[in-house]
């Protein structure tokens, strides 16, 4: 990203917002995690973001695709970092059905959606953290899809994580309302 690219995003920061950007180089993070030839660098780069923003304590992630419309301070609310869960995700009624055959059994069908997530950097870092247990996990449990980083963070927090509100999900409606549209329409959605 260009130096004036930067200064861009970060002139987007207002009263409740800070936009900043990083320099990271990806090699000293995911050198020794690639292992699916199917996904790039920096769709693994979320699992060091603990490592990555050090000063923080609680971030609201959100894949490159996902817009926002409405002000997120409710759902950033929705995690303390004192709980004891690593993260508040949303339940993917979409790919239950669409790819439940990429993900181990032991999930039981409570799959969530890894584009948005709501991290405790309190609770991901360190030796219990997700990126150690990302890197001591054998490839054949991290790479076994073609799902990209879903199964991964489905395997490595399916207990560790809180279920919000599918209202909070900024993307997933689109699936679902083709998939279940009995679901759909008894929610009120945030976006």
């Amino acid at each position: 990203m260009s130096d004036s690219d930067k200064r861009g995003f970060e002139r987007l920061s207002c009263k409740n917002v800070i936009v900043k950007t990083y320099d990271v180089d990806s090699d000293k993070y995911v050198k020794n995690a690639l292992g699916a030839r199917h996904c790039s660098k920096t769709t693994y780069m979320k699992i060091f973001i603990p490592s990555i923003l050090k000063e923080l304590d609680k971030v609201l992630y959100l894949d490159g695709d996902v817009l926002v419309r409405k002000d997120l301070v409710e759902y950033f609310n929705q995690l303390n970092i004192n709980e004891n869960y690593d993260m508040a995700v949303i339940r993917d009624l979409g790919v239950i059905k669409i790819w439940s055959d990429s993900f181990d059994s032991y999930v039981n069908g409570d799959i969530f959606y890894a584009g948005q997530m709501l991290m405790n950097l309190k609770n991901l870092r360190g030796e219990n953290g997700i990126e150690h247990r990302f890197m001591t996990t054998p490839d054949s449990k991290k790479y076994s899809s073609s799902c990209g980083d879903m199964p991964i963070f489905n395997r490595l927090e399916f207990n560790r994580v809180k279920y919000i509100d599918v209202k909070y999900c900024l993307s997933w409606h689109k699936i679902v309302m083709n998939i279940h549209p009995e679901v759909y329409k008894s929610i009120d959605v945030y976006n």
